[in-house]
């Protein structure tokens, strides 16, 4: 008996410290939320009503209250959520609020539309210059590449080769399909 009697203080005393913890933790959620934003003080969602905001307001005071927890800044949390349900009550300044978040959102809308263009030109115009890289190289390259490294055109071995481009046989117009050829990579 006297075994679960402790086993029961080991499991309160570990609860306290998770209770405690958790007190911890929100204050410091609270501590670092945006100043100027409410809604996010009392963890709610933009379109919260206000009987929404007063249940939450109900809920979190208890768990950072300065007599019931002993975080060093728990007076300031519970005083950041009792300004932050008080803005939300007043129907001008939730009002207010709502219409500088809207703003907000807009604004940043705003930005990351121009940043997506900017983005999408950037990459249309990367594809342009690849694409005018590769048509370059593909229509430019072989006359930059120098004569020597061309396959052998001369006579003596094309003597074997039975057909030109135009399909003619006549060691004639192979001739003149090399100077032509070699004419034009000169230029």
């Amino acid at each position: 008996m006297a075994k679960e009697t402790e086993e029961d203080l080991l499991l309160k005393s570990f609860m306290a410290e998770v209770s405690e913890v958790g007190r911890d933790n929100e204050i410091l959620r609270i501590l670092s939320c945006f100043k100027l934003n409410p809604f996010e003080h009392l963890n709610s969602p933009f379109d919260s009503s206000t009987d929404d905001v007063k249940k939450q307001y109900r809920k979190l005071p208890l768990m950072v209250h300065p007599d019931k927890c002993k975080h060093p800044q728990a007076k300031e949390a519970f005083a950041a959520l009792a300004k932050a349900q008080q803005l939300l009550l007043d129907p001008q300044e939730r009002e207010y609020v709502l219409s500088q978040v809207n703003n907000a959102k807009e604004e940043l809308r705003a930005k990351r539309k121009k940043q997506l263009k900017k983005d999408n030109a950037s990459n249309i115009n990367s594809l342009v210059d690849e694409f005018s890289f590769r048509m370059i190289s593909y229509l430019f390259l072989p006359l930059m590449v120098s004569p020597i490294s061309w396959p052998d055109y001369s006579s003596s071995a094309m003597e074997n080769f039975p057909f030109t481009r135009e399909g003619n046989t006549s060691r004639e117009s192979m001739n003149s399909s090399m100077s032509n050829r070699q004419n034009f990579s000169n230029n």
